[in-house]
């Protein structure tokens, strides 16, 4: 029931004495009142102009008088199913020359039940949003709350993937009793569809159903009979796959068997490809085992398949031909073993660490990277897991070491601490890393102090014996354990050297370079390390504890660490004193011939 009053607000200028006119319009299918595609109706409540006289200019009313407005009252009869809505609007018919200004005010709805004759829909088939409908020739079915008769109008089977549509009139569709069917609907494979039918088009006696109009009432998705792809094995974007790696697999949607073709395994780093025919591979229902794969360290790789290669039920698959649907690259190439080692990690530019490498086994946010913070410049590494909060396990890994033609391998590096934090900081030793952390097995290195490292500045750990892994191949590596339960402190590690024989504990500061001696003269050769602010020429000066001259000599040393050997006279094993030195500085450090 609907009650509102009509005002007037204009009289239009008017020789005719014609009257303007509000209709009535309702829709139990519209979204907005400016909807379409929606089925509107016209309702029998029309309202016209108060005043209708001959009127020969254009005159301003009040609306709200009682002279310049109607009550306007009248009945809908309609159907709302439930969960649905109801839409009203006013529509102003056009008339010839000037028109009125016509109000609606006191608006007032209500409603009432009754004997509801109109046919509803109760179901469909397929159901709205089904997926993997059967595709070819199908038949549609609508079914009704009552019994249907078949009207006028068009069904509509709008493709909506490719933009298309097919009508259908109803006088084509079938019923017996509450159901509608639609027949010989042709269904493309993988597309989405969208029936639509006019409320015109099944009747209950005289009363019309209601509509669709819109494509979200009733849509599916039909089957795609190519098999797709679920998972791949290595998966797409992995990282540090294993060189043990010799066969790679597809799952895919449904059940497949061989057709012809190939599998690709392209080396995109060394432009090289494996080519490795369906024939020679495995299949076992929707499995693809791809053998005789030969991967290499540190490449990057793509996998193509040939669309023809795997089928379902005479459908080919959808074949790979680019270069990053999927791919891969392998764990890092492992140089050739060093015999000695000295990192500043001078020149440090992330994700190149000098000659180490970082692994993050737990957390990816904060990892090892380079620092400005240097112990004798503006270089070293640092990990720090307080950024923010979480758990973190980051590995700093040496290159592989050989020291077997040391008589003594020791391993000497500086450290320091910044920030109050609980973090665990481990030192250990590894003989059979091959690239992956978690599967290699690691000795902890005993080093005095180190796990509780305080925050007063750099710190020396000097000449941790490494006798026991001379003998093979081996890697050092620092390890940073961090929680996401307590704050985390900021490790910072630099210098890192193995050497044979200790590392001198004594040192010489000058002006403007920092003197060390590298562990002690083994087979008469003298190593040092100049940290220098300048480029200068020092004269070196070698003697016995007797004062007695075994070696004068000079060096350059340039601006920044320099490392020097001296090959010292047939002399015999003890402690000398080296003197170094130019015009404004002279210094001296003790060391031990072996």
């Amino acid at each position: 029931n609907i009650q509102y009053m009509l005002e007037q607000w204009r009289h239009a200028s008017d020789t005719l004495a014609i009257s303007d006119s509000l209709i009535l319009e309702f829709s139990t299918t519209a979204i907005a009142i400016n909807d379409t595609n929606a089925s509107w109706q016209t309702s029998s409540i029309v309202a016209t102009s108060p005043k209708n006289f001959v009127n020969t200019t254009n005159t301003i009313l009040d609306g709200n008088l009682t002279a310049n407005r109607n009550s306007v009252s009248g009945t809908i009869t309609v159907n709302i199913p439930n969960g649905s809505n109801i839409a009203l609007r006013f529509k102003d018919v056009k008339v010839s020359g000037s028109n009125d200004g016509l109000g609606v005010d006191d608006l007032n709805i209500t409603f009432g039940t009754g004997i509801v004759n109109i046919p509803i829909l109760t179901s469909t088939n397929p159901i709205d949003n089904a997926t993997g409908v059967a595709i070819g020739n199908s038949s549609l079915t609508i079914t009704f709350d009552k019994n249907i008769t078949i009207g006028t109008g068009n069904v509509y089977v709008n493709n909506l993937t490719d933009a298309t549509s097919v009508t259908i009139p109803v006088s084509s569709t079938t019923v017996a009793g509450m159901v509608a069917t639609i027949p010989n609907v042709t269904l493309l494979p993988s597309k989405s569809y969208a029936i639509q039918y006019d409320s015109t088009c099944y009747k209950n006696g005289s009363f019309n159903g209601v509509g669709i109009y819109n494509n979200t009432s009733w849509n599916f998705q039909t089957l795609n009979p190519k098999p797709l792809i679920s998972t791949k094995t290595p998966a797409d974007n992995s990282t540090n796959v294993p060189l043990s790696t010799t066969s790679i697999s597809l799952v895919f949607d449904k059940n497949i068997t061989a057709g012809t073709g190939n599998i690709y395994v392209s080396n995109l780093t060394d432009v090289t490809a494996q080519t490795i025919a369906i024939g020679s591979c495995t299949i076992v229902g929707a499995n693809l085992n791809i053998p005789g794969v030969n991967l290499l360290a540190g490449k990057n790789y793509a996998v193509q398949y040939d669309s023809t290669a795997v089928t379902a039920n005479s459908y080919n698959a959808i074949g790979i031909y680019d270069t990053t649907t999927w791919n891969f690259s392998t764990i890092p190439a492992i140089a050739p073993p060093v015999n000695s080692l000295n990192e500043t990690f001078t020149g440090c530019l992330a994700p190149a660490l000098g000659s180490f490498t970082q692994t993050s086994e737990l957390g990816n946010a904060q990892t090892w990277r380079c620092s400005t913070y240097g112990h004798n410049d503006a270089n070293a590494v640092s990990m720090n897991g307080g950024i923010t909060l979480a758990d973190n396990t980051d590995w700093l890994v040496s290159p592989t070491m050989n020291v077997s033609a040391m008589a003594n391998p020791m391993l000497s590096f500086w450290a320091k601490k910044r920030f109050a934090g609980t973090t665990t900081k481990e030192v250990l030793v590894s003989s059979n890393y091959t690239g992956d952390v978690t599967t290699a097995t690691w000795t902890p290195i005993a080093i005095t102090g180190f796990a509780a490292i305080d925050t007063n500045g750099w710190n020396a750990f000097n000449n941790a014996s490494l006798m026991a892994y001379k003998a093979a191949n081996f890697h050092v590596a620092f390890k940073y354990t961090a929680t996401a339960a307590n704050p985390s402190d900021e490790l910072t590690i630099d210098d890192v050297t193995i050497t044979d024989g200790p590392v001198s504990t004594s040192s010489v500061q000058l002006e403007n370079m920092n003197v060390s001696v590298l562990g002690t003269a083994n087979d008469g050769v003298l190593t040092i390390a100049i940290d220098s602010k300048s480029t200068s020429n020092y004269a070196v000066r070698i003697i016995d504890v007797l004062g007695n001259t075994i070696y004068n000599g000079a060096i350059q040393a340039s601006i920044g660490k320099n490392k020097y050997t001296i090959q010292l006279p047939a002399v015999a094993n003890g402690v000398y004193i080296m003197t170094i030195g130019n015009s404004t500085s002279r210094g001296s450090v003790k060391f031990s011939k072996q």
